[in-house]
């Protein structure tokens, strides 16, 4: 067993829960040095509760929830004083944003390092595996030894800023940086 790695994983939608909890358990397989742990929630609030009261190492989040929005979720979490507001965020993106602040809030929390990058619905494993191992590397879980040039990491990262890209212009979501995706915070 490796070292326990806990993500919150926020969507409303049952249906896509069942896939993120299916491609995470694919990825994982192929990094025994991490422990997965897939903690998962229907409601925005509980989601920002959850990260402040129990902690996560990742959170990968729906952006229209119910009583918080994905993107607003994590902006209090970044906002806070506490260890939560360290942790990296993944957005999950299916049919459009259905709020214009939530578009504006998504887009400037994407000039933020913690913010790994943007996910088209339905996910898939080699998405999953792309930002577990960019995860798993910014906690240290990888190794010091693992460097941005290693060419999975490369490989992840590629992959992660190419969705990233794609459902920022299918959803007119405005991004500087051309979609970084950093490793280090």
């Amino acid at each position: 067993m490796g070292e326990k790695f806990r993500i919150l994983l926020a969507d409303d939608e049952p249906y896509y829960v069942e896939m993120a909890n299916g491609a995470l358990d694919i990825a994982s397989v192929g990094m025994p040095e991490v422990d997965v742990e897939v903690t998962d929630t229907r409601d925005g609030l509980f989601a920002f509760e959850h990260v402040i009261d129990r902690g996560a190492d990742l959170l990968i989040s729906d952006v229209n929830m119910p009583r918080l929005s994905g993107p607003e979720s994590v902006r209090k979490m970044f906002e806070s004083g506490g260890a939560e507001r360290e942790v990296p965020y993944v957005a999950f993106l299916t049919n459009g944003i259905t709020s214009a602040s939530d578009r504006q809030l998504l887009a400037e929390l994407m000039e933020d390092p913690r913010v790994l990058g943007i996910l088209p619905k339905p996910i898939n494993s080699a998405s999953v595996a792309a930002l577990l191992r960019i995860a798993s590397v910014r906690k240290g879980i990888l190794g010091i030894g693992v460097l941005p040039e290693d060419p999975a990491v490369n490989r992840a990262v590629e992959t992660v800023r190419s969705l990233t890209m794609k459902a920022c212009s299918m959803h007119g979501i405005p991004i500087n940086g051309g979609g970084r995706v950093q490793i280090g915070t």
